[in-house]
């Protein structure tokens, strides 16, 4: 519904508009993405594909259905998103390890 409103209300299907409606330049979204990471006390490198991908990432940790991410992703086939699936094994992983301190005291 919100991005379908964003749509009707700009005449355009960009998700994301500067205050007048209009496309965000790259430039402008990469100084915003660096404000957050150093807001947030990132120390690596802040990029928009960092940002792209931990928003996949943390999709797919959510159970979000990978057809619907691929949607948001807009990418044109199933085989683009899965690239970001393998962060789901990742995770569960960190969960397993947990169990060392109780193997392993």
């Amino acid at each position: 519904m919100l991005i379908e409103n964003q749509i009707n209300k700009n005449g355009n299907d960009l998700v994301f508009t500067s205050p007048n409606g209009k496309k965000l330049r790259q430039r402008s979204l990469l100084a915003k993405c660096k404000a957050i990471a150093e807001n947030a006390k990132i120390l690596s490198k802040a990029t928009l594909h960092k940002f792209r991908h931990t928003f996949a990432t943390i999709l797919i940790q959510n159970g979000v259905p990978i057809q619907n991410i691929k949607e948001l992703l807009g990418h044109a086939s199933i085989a683009q998103t899965e690239i970001y699936a393998h962060n789901k094994s990742d995770y569960l992983h960190q969960d397993v390890a947990r169990l060392d301190n109780l193997l392993n005291p």
